[in-house]
């Protein structure tokens, strides 16, 4: 998990970074924090994927928190976005951005963990952790629609965006392997069952209408392997 403070006075930034510390170690988060004392520091390293979680200060030098907020939300409404302020001028204006929780400075631990309590994260156990194009995304595994491999590439794809990822289809999915959603229908691709809606002929059918390709040789175990599945999912 990758997080960010946006903060132009470092004391804050400290108190900040010692409260998410012990948050995330205290609830098994592994967590990443990066600092930045101002939005254009921070839209330099900005890439959709990249954060989960962003703190903004809502008074700083150059661009206000509410400023870059808007550059996050317009092209990426998956992270969470968390203000800091002394008054509560901008506090009906978080809406527009669909921010979590608007934090008034100066704050307890209390006052922190209530805002963190509306960040409603996913389980770490539940994340897939990947290096996309040099940089690191967390991807919910319940997201995945299938990966594949084609010129040299593994693909993600995902009903939001495809991550292309630079490394070989067996490293990436061997931990995948494990899990009882996933299963391959035929060589180098994995399908998390969980999307499927049906088959017909040889393909699959996803929830998003793709098609993915069933080995004629494997067919019969395969089609059985997803009936298994659904039939252990029900009531779950």
């Amino acid at each position: 998990m990758n997080t960010a403070i946006l903060d132009d006075l470092k004391t804050d930034r400290d108190i900040l970074r010692q409260e998410l510390s012990d948050y995330m170690s205290q609830n098994h988060f592994d967590c990443k924090i990066y600092e930045y004392d101002s939005g254009e520091q921070f839209l330099k390293d900005f890439e959709p994927g990249r954060f989960d979680l962003v703190f903004l200060d809502i008074y700083m030098d150059g661009m206000t928190g509410m400023e870059v907020a808007r550059e996050i939300y317009r092209s990426d409404k998956n992270c969470r976005l968390i203000f800091l302020s002394s008054t509560e001028e901008y506090s009906r204006l978080s809406y527009s951005v669909h921010a979590v929780y608007y934090l008034l400075k100066p704050f307890n631990k209390a006052d922190f963990l209530q805002a963190m309590s509306f960040c409603e994260f996913t389980d770490h156990s539940d994340m897939f952790e990947v290096v996309c194009e040099n940089v690191p995304v967390s991807i919910i595994l319940k997201d995945i629609l299938y990966i594949d491999y084609h010129n040299r590439t593994t693909y993600i794809h995902t009903e939001k965006r495809i991550f292309p990822v630079k490394m070989p289809y067996n490293d990436l999915v061997k931990p995948l392997l494990s899990d009882k959603r996933f299963l391959s229908p035929m060589r180098s691709i994995l399908v998390n069952m969980q999307h499927i809606t049906g088959v017909r002929d040889v393909f699959f059918i996803l929830d998003n209408n793709e098609r993915i390709q069933i080995s004629i040789r494997n067919k019969k175990e395969t089609i059985q392997n997803w009936k298994i599945y659904m039939y252990d999912s029900i009531g779950e």
